[in-house]
């Protein structure tokens, strides 16, 4: 990790099993780049590395980025067929039997991180499995640094608050806690200049998302406590346009997935403590 990741001092009343410094300085658990990508619609609506243009939080501010919350999924019978089922997204209001009330609280930590924290979250619909929230940066469209990227890179961790209790994703079984990269991409025709609109959205835009075109799915990279991960999306598209368009990276955005109803008085309010990404930087 870059040294303004190892050597900050952090308060000894943190109330965190190691600090944050020491946490960054341990060695990746995982270093992964995903090269392919598809489009996100409906509900879901590579050189070498450069710190120029990086995200490094270090100012303590957050650097234009926000959070877009809290979103439950919930498997419902399709309209068309009652006896098929199909995967639907919806906000969470209201989802919390305490406080905090407005959810996830954005925020830089330690001049060294994007902090998505909570301390307790509640959900109450027993058919919410999942839930989401996204990390989204601002629009880098005019950033000169961004303008011929291919995709970027993040550092990722996660960790409790509460050191007696520490959620891992379960051996053998599919994860409950894991990041996904997206990015919102501008696509336009160089003949006539005209902005194309996604079919899926009617957005002037599209969100590509993290996809293996083997498995044919998502990707959604299982997220274990306290472990180091530097994650790379850099879809083939981007470095290789179709022919007469041209596409430009206009958002990025990391979601971060946990679960939801697991019990009466269960859930996300069992692991509080902050999803923390640093050094996002361009590809490309």
């Amino acid at each position: 990790m870059p040294d303004n990741w190892k050597d900050e001092k952090l308060p000894a009343d943190l109330d965190i099993s190691d600090t944050l410094a020491d946490l960054w300085n341990r060695p990746l658990a995982e270093t992964l780049t995903v090269n392919a990508g598809k489009a996100l619609g409906g509900a879901e609506a590579r050189a070498a590395e450069s710190t120029a243009g990086c995200f490094d939080f270090a100012d303590g501010t957050l650097q234009g980025w926000t959070l877009d919350q809290l979103y439950g999924w919930r498997e419902v019978p399709t309209k068309a067929d009652p006896t098929k089922t199909e995967w639907q997204r919806a906000k969470l209001t209201p989802f919390t039997h305490y406080l905090p009330g407005q959810g996830f609280t954005l925020g830089n930590h330690q001049k060294l991180a994007l902090s998505a924290s909570v301390q307790t979250i509640y959900v109450l619909d027993p058919k919410v499995e999942v839930c989401d929230i996204f990390l989204e940066s601002p629009d880098l469209s005019a950033d000169p640094h961004w303008a011929g990227a291919t995709g970027f890179r993040i550092d990722l961790h996660r960790f409790f608050c509460i050191s007696w209790f520490k959620m891992n994703n379960p051996k053998g079984m599919p994860p409950f806690y894991t990041a996904q990269l997206q990015m919102r991409v501008r696509k336009t025709d160089k003949a006539t200049g005209k902005v194309l609109v996604s079919e899926e959205t009617g957005q002037p835009f599209f969100l590509y998302g993290e996809y293996d075109p083997v498995a044919q799915q998502f990707i959604g990279h299982a997220i274990d406590h306290d472990r180091n991960y530097r994650l790379t999306f850099a879809p083939a598209e981007l470095a290789a346009p179709p022919d007469g368009i041209a596409i430009t990276l206009l958002q990025l955005r990391v979601r971060c997935r946990f679960p939801g109803y697991v019990g009466p008085g269960l859930g996300e309010g069992a692991s509080g403590g902050p999803w923390l990404i640093g050094n996002v930087c361009p590809a490309g």
